[in-house]
């Protein structure tokens, strides 16, 4: 059932998101991309991740082997040596090609505490702790 489901969201530092945002767009416009095209491109990205983290258990059958969505894409957030897979946006093609994907029923990461980075301490939970947080020395 969908409430043993580990609560995801779209979790992007605002400079990652720029960063990633402008390197994105900013070779489509130079090469002559209509702007209004480019402007929908980044909101189409958000669309595909919110889909692909949700906390809904939706099942797609076969399209899981072409389709990078929530049933395939939470092995890659596994807190493990495991979770090294997935790593496609819109499709796993590449991770198919690259022997980086994998998928076993009932094996997906569905409690917190599997799901993170191993050996880390929990997240800050205050949004401007979260924001600091990258620029934190390593301990």
């Amino acid at each position: 059932d969908g409430k043993s489901l580990v609560p995801h969201g779209l979790m992007k530092h605002p400079v990652h998101q720029a960063i990633e945002t402008g390197s994105g767009v900013l070779p489509l416009l130079l090469l002559g991309i209509p702007f209004e095209v480019a402007i929908t491109l980044p909101f189409l990205v958000v669309i595909a991740l919110l889909c692909q983290h949700s906390n809904a258990d939706y099942r797609t059958g076969g399209f899981k082997y072409v389709f990078a969505n929530a049933e395939v894409h939470r092995f890659h957030h596994a807190n493990s040596a495991d979770g090294d897979v997935n790593f496609g946006l819109f499709t796993v093609l590449y991770d198919r090609l690259m022997g980086t994907f994998r998928y076993e029923p009932d094996a997906a990461p569905r409690e917190s505490r599997q799901i993170g980075i191993a050996g880390e301490q929990p997240y800050p939970v205050n949004y401007w702790a979260q924001l600091a947080e990258p620029f934190r020395p390593s301990q």
